[in-house]
């Protein structure tokens, strides 16, 4: 091979891997650039989402403002339930000793009995009495929200009381028309046009020692008036049993009459 040849040859072969290197480094930029730029996309990826989780994480807590204090119509609340400064999302208690909370929960808080406790070694019976107050209004207006349930919801839920009293009274062992006739009288007690209803259910006590009370001091005295009474119009008969129970002589009398006769054995 001639020198001329040699040389041609080697000039072509560095101009190949000249061009090689050059074609190369293009693909390594270029695949640089894209991988910077899915790099980039991610971050902002990334930032978004830390963006949206926060702004999540904040959309259900409430901000201080005076709708926490919507039900203070005396303004007392105001006065030891204060904006936590370094949190708009919570609040702080000075009766408490500055507990701080959500401010979401301030109405929580004033219902706990570490509260009423401070309250009222601070600021004695008049603040009890404003704390009282202010709870009241509060579960007032709780009852009113929780009364504002859809029709079905109520359905649902009445004929599930009315299930439970019917299994209870079984279970005392009634039979089905003993059940029937205390259903029938407690629905008359409703419906009476007295107003009262069965609202005696909240007030008054079903202890078996008070229960006895009201049957042997306000019951038998008129039941034996009315007894005398319809023995001395009607015809009877009776039996006397004797017995002794712990040392003590008991007696019972049993009486038995119709309290209607027919009409042909009157005539009679």
């Amino acid at each position: 091979m001639s020198a001329k040849k040699l040389e041609k040859a080697t000039t072509n072969s560095r101009k190949e891997l000249s061009a090689s290197q050059r074609q190369s480094t293009t693909s390594e930029n270029i695949n640089q650039k894209k991988k910077t730029k899915n790099e980039n996309s991610n971050r902002s990826s990334e930032s978004e989402n830390k963006t949206n989780n926060n702004g999540e994480n904040k959309a259900h807590l409430t901000l201080f403002s005076d709708k926490i204090f919507k039900h203070d119509k005396d303004n007392y609340m105001k006065t030891f339930i204060k904006a936590d400064k370094e949190n708009k999302f919570q609040a702080k208690c000075e009766i408490c000793d500055g507990e701080v909370f959500l401010a979401q929960y301030a109405n929580q808080h004033i219902q706990i009995k570490k509260h009423r406790e401070k309250t009222e070694k601070l600021q004695g019976k008049r603040g009890i009495n404003k704390l009282e107050k202010l709870i009241l209004a509060i579960t007032t207006n709780k009852k009113q929200v929780n009364n504002k349930i859809s029709k079905e919801e109520k359905e649902i839920e009445e004929t599930k009381k009315y299930l439970e009293f019917v299994a209870f009274a079984l279970s005392q062992k009634f039979s089905f028309l003993q059940v029937s006739t205390l259903g029938r009288f407690l629905k008359d007690m409703l419906n009476r046009k007295d107003g009262i209803g069965l609202d005696f259910f909240r007030w008054h006590s079903f202890d078996r020692d008070m229960l006895s009370k009201i049957a042997v001091n306000c019951f038998k005295p008129h039941l034996i008036d009315e007894l005398k009474e319809s023995l001395q119009n009607k015809r009877f008969s009776f039996s006397i049993d004797a017995n002794t129970v712990a040392g003590e002589n008991l007696c019972a009398m049993k009486v038995r009459f119709l309290d209607k006769e027919f009409e042909a054995q009157e005539k009679e």
